[in-house]
């Protein structure tokens, strides 16, 4: 007792000092200001903003719906987004912020972009692709709703249309590597596949979509690469479905082959290889 006594007696000395009080008023509104600042960038490292983009129909929303929800009976929206929309998973600590940016000619595509790609930058950006299998929607352009065109004149239109797409959203891409501090990732995510046979959908993933693939697109991919060079962009590709659903263009059809248990063993692996990219995961 003795001791503590002491101990309580000496902090109250020390209390009363003024120069212990002054110094004290002085340290630690700084060391609060620091934790302060810290706790952002915490909270930033543990729940990461992705910017996902994609031509319009590609399955931008199903796809991060699902892969946040994993509902069965989700019914993909009609029209495009007028919005950029927000949705969220959470993993214990850490989770995964996305940001949905319209793929029609709309003002918030336009807003979008110059928000999460220069005034509020992402840490990362999922691109989203079909194979030329993007839903035609009302207000689509002439050319994806002539009647006259066949499934296959139509998956070609939606393949060039893509290749467009991304040329425009890599500009955008090209100044966010530029203005970040730190290395930023890309992730190509070929939807739909369920549509296609296992052989065709891979060969699709690491030929035509992927940096090493034979095509306009991975063309367009290159010459992203080449311009911001190799240190500043991770670059990724991979398959993936939200929902296993035929596919239907002026009375033709093409089948799903999927199943919910190949769905979401594709959703995981989805999930996982995002973690992977934002670090949270080694």
């Amino acid at each position: 007792m003795p001791v503590a006594r002491a101990v309580v007696t000496g902090v109250q000395s020390l209390a009363r000092n003024k120069v212990v009080r002054g110094l004290a008023t002085t340290a630690v509104p700084v060391v609060i200001g620091a934790a302060r600042e810290r706790l952002p960038d915490a909270y930033r490292a543990r729940n990461p903003i992705v910017a996902v983009t994609g031509l319009g129909g590609s399955g931008k929303t199903v796809l991060v719906h699902q892969a946040c929800s994993r509902k069965r009976d989700y019914s993909p929206i009609e029209f495009e987004s007028p919005t950029v929309e927000k949705q969220a998973w959470r993993t214990g600590l850490s989770g995964m912020r996305f940001r949905i940016v319209p793929g029609g000619d709309v003002a918030a595509r336009r807003t979008g972009f110059e928000q999460l790609f220069h005034s509020e930058p992402v840490d990362g950006v999922v691109h989203v692709v079909a194979d030329g299998l993007a839903t035609a929607r009302p207000g689509s352009t002439p050319q994806a709703l002539d009647t006259s065109l066949s499934l296959d004149a139509y998956r070609a239109l939606q393949r060039e249309r893509e290749v467009e797409d991304f040329r425009r959203t890599a500009t955008h891409i090209a100044s966010l590597v530029g203005a970040s501090r730190k290395p930023i990732w890309l992730l190509i995510a070929v939807t739909k596949t369920d549509l296609l046979h296992p052989h065709v959908a891979n060969d699709v993933v690491e030929n035509y979509y992927s940096l090493t693939g034979h095509s306009p697109f991975a063309e367009a991919l290159r010459d992203l690469r080449r311009q911001v060079g190799d240190g500043g962009l991770t670059t990724a590709v991979m398959p993936v479905y939200a929902i296993a659903q035929d596919f239907e263009f002026n009375g033709q059809r093409l089948a799903t082959r999927g199943t919910d248990s190949d769905r979401d063993a594709k959703l995981d692996a989805f999930r996982h290889r995002l973690r992977h990219l934002t670090g949270q995961i080694s």
